[in-house]
């Protein structure tokens, strides 16, 4: 049986590092090392990294000819692209069997195999073993997919949803990502100074501790795990080695959860001398104090960069999502990793159902306050599966039902004072506000290192990356141009 796993053509997300940023696929690699393990023929195409529009898909997918086909659904903003893509295949080849799997389809398999018919699975949660016995499943003569826990599929005209799987609980027993199926040698982040070297990215967990009100992937049902200290600096250790990557990229939702595997973390990547750097997604505002003595620790090992969820100023709207911080706490974290000398790139909310114009500005004063290295203003998104969309489905809010636009660059409904039209001029307005002062870009140009002068000189001076973000930006644009 021929597997290709696809990760679908799009525009990558415009928060992530402009045009020319590409990331490897890792759920997609994770998944087919897990299936080569047990003798499955599979194949992954990046079209993104490999520049391959929708007409070329389909040439593609001629010539590989899969038997199965499977998507990804990092985003809910990806999942049009995922379900053309399945149509494409159908298109080609009826009895290609297209399945599925990540987030988004884990939380709304009903809907979009409502949505799509060409679309014939959903595997839920941790994939690897669900879309392995599935595999099984279909080599046999007369296949059930009744007997297949953790999917969803359609039954003639009837959505059939089937127990769960159990999730993988030791992620130290998965193989390390399949990276000889992909071209190590193409994938990038433009914000990285090119003498840093090539860009490695890499997850150390699954799953999330928290339960913000406003956020899907908390939602997948499943304890937050991670690898051990060891097994997560192992697989660096084969990036650096192997593959030659000298930045390394954390994509965890949250990393510094447990201070213990934390300072192990640390400790292996310093006692073992690999001289890389590292960027961090999902440091926790509140773990960064409680582990403020790691902090040198941290530099030592080559943390660079440090995203943080900030949200919001007021300790009213943080209480609302469910946010276990406080203003005075955010103030020091963003603090001590200023203190020693690590970027910070931090997520401001804007736009929640009950902001008016008066709150979005507080929330970009608190942003120039803070003086992040880079600062998101992010539209208040209603995902699927979210209190924040069962809110706003019930009051009427939600006017945008084209799930591309579900990115957080792009408002999807009104709040109780702003119209949709408002919120993206107030949110481009914010981008335009907090990027565009003097002090800031002379500090960052003339006196910042090279990773600043490379983002504010090469990114911002050119009027790259924001003025993507949302192509319904229109003053936003023209203030960058």
């Amino acid at each position: 049986m021929r597997v290709l796993l696809i990760d679908p053509p799009c525009d990558y997300w415009g928060y992530a590092g402009g045009g020319d940023f590409c990331a490897p696929p890792i759920a997609l690699a994770t998944l087919a090392a897990y299936l080569e393990k047990y003798g499955i023929d599979v194949a992954i195409l990046d079209c993104n990294v490999n520049k391959i529009d929708f007409p070329n898909l389909k040439l593609e997918i001629i010539k590989y000819n899969p038997d199965v086909l499977g998507l990804p659904s990092s985003m809910m903003c990806f999942i049009p692209a995922a379900l053309r893509t399945a149509s494409i295949a159908k298109e080609i080849n009826p009895k290609i069997f297209t399945v599925g799997g990540g987030v988004q389809f884990s939380l709304m398999p009903q809907e979009v195999l409502s949505r799509c018919k060409e679309l014939d699975c959903v595997v839920r949660g941790d994939g690897e073993y669900p879309f392995l016995d599935l595999l099984r499943e279909l080599e046999k003569s007369s296949p059930n997919l009744y007997n297949v826990k953790g999917i969803s599929f359609r039954d003639n005209n009837t959505i059939i949803h089937n127990q769960n799987h159990n999730p993988v609980y030791d992620l130290d027993q998965l193989p390390f990502p399949a990276w000889h199926l992909l071209p190590m040698d193409k994938y990038k982040l433009p914000i990285i100074p090119k003498q840093w070297g090539e860009l490695g990215m890499v997850t150390t967990s699954r799953g999330c501790p928290h339960k913000c009100t406003f956020c899907s992937p908390r939602l997948s049902q499943f304890p937050y795990r991670h690898m051990s200290a060891k097994r997560s600096v192992d697989m660096i250790e084969e990036l650096y080695s192997r593959y030659n990557k000298r930045v390394i990229w954390l994509s965890d939702l949250t990393f510094n959860v447990d201070r213990k595997t934390t300072e192990s973390f640390l400790d292996e990547i310093i006692s073992r001398k690999l001289k890389i750097k590292i960027a961090a997604e999902g440091l926790r505002a509140e773990f960064i104090i409680r582990d403020e003595d790691l902090l040198p620790k941290m530099k030592e090992a080559g943390l660079f960069f440090g995203f943080v969820g900030i949200e919001s100023c007021s300790k009213k709207k943080l209480d609302k999502y469910n946010k276990a911080l406080r203003p005075e706490q955010a103030k020091k974290a963003i603090r001590l990793l200023k203190k020693h000398r690590i970027h910070t790139y931090c997520f401001f909310i804007v736009g929640e159902w009950e902001e008016d114009k008066k709150d979005i500005l507080e929330t970009l004063r608190f942003a120039k306050e803070l003086d992040p290295t880079i600062a998101i203003f992010s539209c208040a998104t209603p995902f699927p599966g979210t209190d924040y969309y069962k809110m706003l489905k019930d009051l009427g809010a939600i006017e945008v039902d084209d799930w591309s636009k579900y990115d957080l660059a792009h408002p999807v409904g009104h709040t109780k004072y702003l119209s949709r039209s408002q919120l993206q001029e107030l949110q481009g307005y914010c981008f335009k506000n907090f990027y565009t002062r003097p002090a800031k870009i002379i500090k960052h140009v003339l006196f910042g290192d090279s990773l600043e002068r490379n983002w504010y000189l090469n990114q911002r001076m050119k009027g790259k990356d924001f003025t993507r973000i949302g192509q319904d930006m229109q003053k936003a644009q023209k203030h960058w141009a």
